[in-house]
């Protein structure tokens, strides 16, 4: 008899297991919202499903994590978010560039290098992720490598703001830096 009752629960546990697997990342649906009759099953389109090495892990609330702890300047837990992304994702690109800049931050450069080459490997070298590594080597004193960086960043996007705010902190590092060799 208590067989049959561990059976039966395991079965309602795998049950609930596979009915939870379903998610939908583009918007948020709440119980009371389709109770109310404000939003329409309907107006959903099924996901495509594509033939794939990786299978198809949702990261959604690992990212939000991620950029919290970043944007509140917590880039130890930021990296640990984004790195559990990268292993559940590893062709996640937002990931990896969230994951370098986190490893910035934390001065391990060794690392952001890496995690900079695997988002090239992905998708080349975009001018974010060009941009990026010029910070990156700002932040090192690598003022020549640098320099290439941001301006092949400069060269793929010219309006960007991010690329010109950090080509201005090129300008003033190089200042400063031959302030302090001509005393």
């Amino acid at each position: 008899m208590f067989s049959i009752v561990r059976f039966a629960a395991c079965g309602v546990l795998m049950l609930t297991a596979l009915t939870a697997c379903a998610t939908v990342e583009s918007e948020e649906i709440l119980v009371s919202d389709l109770q109310a009759g404000s939003v329409d099953v309907a107006d959903f389109d099924a996901p495509e499903i594509k033939n794939t090495e990786l299978p198809y892990v949702p990261v959604v609330g690992p990212m939000n994590e991620a950029r919290v702890q970043f944007k509140q300047g917590h880039y130890g837990l930021a990296q640990q978010s984004f790195l559990q992304v990268t292993e559940q994702r590893p062709d996640y690109v937002d990931a990896w560039l969230g994951l370098a800049a986190s490893y910035d931050h934390l001065r391990r450069f060794d690392l952001s290098k890496r995690a900079y080459h695997k988002a090239i490997v992905l998708v080349g070298p975009s001018s974010a992720i060009l941009n990026n590594m010029g910070y990156s080597l700002l932040l090192q004193g690598k003022l020549i490598e640098a320099k290439r960086k941001l301006f092949a960043a400069h060269q793929m996007d010219p309006d960007n703001p991010h690329v010109l705010a950090n080509i201005e902190l090129l300008r003033e590092g190089v200042l400063r830096a031959k302030r302090n060799h001509a005393s």
